[in-house]
């Protein structure tokens, strides 16, 4: 029979920690939506200019010390507009 070298007490209170999160996730994290008017720099408008574009994004409230907070989107490319798999390294060195 094998052992494990790290304690099953501490597997089993990260598990906990994990069912936690995911049984409240309210208690751990906190999304909501955000609106900012960006123009071609990505300098924050005030106004409404020919030259701006209103962007919508989540803001993701996470508790902890210290607690953080993230900004983020979700996006969706077609698959057929992917690149194949695999490095390109020969392109990438002919770009340099």
């Amino acid at each position: 029979m094998l052992r494990l070298r790290v304690p099953t007490e501490v597997i089993e209170l990260r598990l906990d920690r994990v069912c936690d999160v995911f049984s409240n996730p309210a208690d751990h994290i906190y999304v909501e939506q955000r609106c900012l008017r960006l123009d071609l720099l990505n300098v924050v408008r005030n106004d409404d200019t020919e030259a701006s574009r209103e962007i919508e994004f989540g803001v993701a409230r996470i508790p902890g010390d210290p607690p953080r907070m993230r900004a983020f989107t979700l996006v969706h490319y077609p698959r057929a507009e992917l690149l194949p798999a695999g490095l390109h390294i020969d392109a990438a060195t002919r770009a340099i």
